[in-house]
């Protein structure tokens, strides 16, 4: 695929308020995003994707956006960006300085052997909640060096992205079913918080 594996992208008006689901797709081999968000009111569950060399990200939710759920999904395998220079960030939330998506969640994912975890550009949603997902690993120094938070297009700042509660294993409780099962009764809280280090 030379392009994007999945975009829902460019609707507006009385059409931006109905719910889109993007569930249960395999996407191997993207020259660029896996799956692009650029409307409002978007699940994003079940999926798996891997290959993926983006200069945005695995899964990039775009432009000024509301109500967006990334959960349950496959994020594993993704490669360096075809750029050279950017970051192909298993999810990026925002890029763009004009770009500020709101009331983003992102959970119950395994994301693992990515170029980058996860871009945030803060805005106006007070806090990202990433918290139980499996990162291939439990050590919380390791996952905050992957995670990269922007305050109102400025400078890097890694604040109020919450990944305080994550998983301790990478087990799939359930191999029919598409997507990440996990364990939920295998968590660590640590205190990184809301504030990985920088």
């Amino acid at each position: 695929n030379n392009n994007d594996g999945i975009k829902v992208n460019g609707f507006s008006g009385t059409y931006n308020t109905q719910t889109s689901y993007i569930i249960n797709n395999t996407v191997v081999d993207s020259l660029q995003d896996g799956i692009t968000i650029g409307r409002s009111n978007v699940v994003v569950s079940g999926n798996d994707v891997s290959g993926s060399s983006s200069n945005n990200g695995v899964i990039y939710v775009s432009e000024t956006v509301d109500n967006v759920e990334i959960t349950n999904n496959l994020i594993h395998d993704n490669l360096a960006s075809v750029s050279g220079t950017d970051t192909n960030y298993a999810v990026r939330i925002g890029k763009n300085p004009s770009d500020f998506p709101t009331n983003v969640i992102v959970r119950d994912n395994s994301i693992v052997n990515n170029d980058g975890l996860i871009f945030f550009a803060q805005n106006s949603q007070a806090n990202l909640d990433a918290l139980r997902n499996w990162w291939g690993t439990t050590d919380a120094s390791v996952i905050a060096a992957g995670i990269v938070g922007v305050m109102d297009g400025g400078g890097n700042t890694n604040g109020s992205i919450d990944f305080s509660t994550i998983f301790t294993s990478g087990a799939d409780t359930d191999g029919v079913t598409p997507g990440f099962q996990p364990d939920t009764s295998s968590l660590s809280v640590h205190d990184f918080g809301s504030e990985p280090a920088t």
